[in-house]
């Protein structure tokens, strides 16, 4: 199987996971212990190396200005639309239909500290 299959599969796993409207997805931890996780646990918990680098590298070609890390857009995302958009745009750079510049048009334009969500934690076990 090629790099570039087996990247789509994994990301399609993590879309599959998140689903439609992003139910399991969270902002600013890696998990909440209720099902809930953030894009690199996500990622971690589907991909193994070297499978988890290839797909790390295709998150960061399609991330945009002026993200340094996928961690930082996966915490400062407006909503799951962003963090599916970015899912899509990796999935289709692996399946070889876009290149990475062109590969997706994305909404955040600005960073503003009071739009960011916090998560609760979660209750002692």
């Amino acid at each position: 199987m090629t790099q570039g299959k087996r990247a789509t599969q994994i990301l399609d796993k993590i879309l599959a996971f998140y689903g439609e409207e992003g139910s399991t997805w969270i902002q600013r931890l890696p998990c909440d212990f209720q099902g809930r996780f953030c894009l690199m646990t996500a990622l971690n918990m589907f991909a193994d190396e070297p499978e988890r680098s290839w797909v790390f590298g295709l998150l960061w070609d399609v991330l945009p200005e002026p993200w340094c890390s996928i961690a930082s857009y996966n915490d400062h995302a407006e909503s799951f639309e962003d963090i599916k958009s970015l899912l899509l745009a990796a999935r289709a750079l692996a399946r070889g239909d876009e290149e990475p510049s062109d590969a997706i048009s994305f909404g955040i334009t600005e960073f503003s500290p009071a739009a960011i969500p916090v998560a609760e934690k979660a209750p002692p076990q």
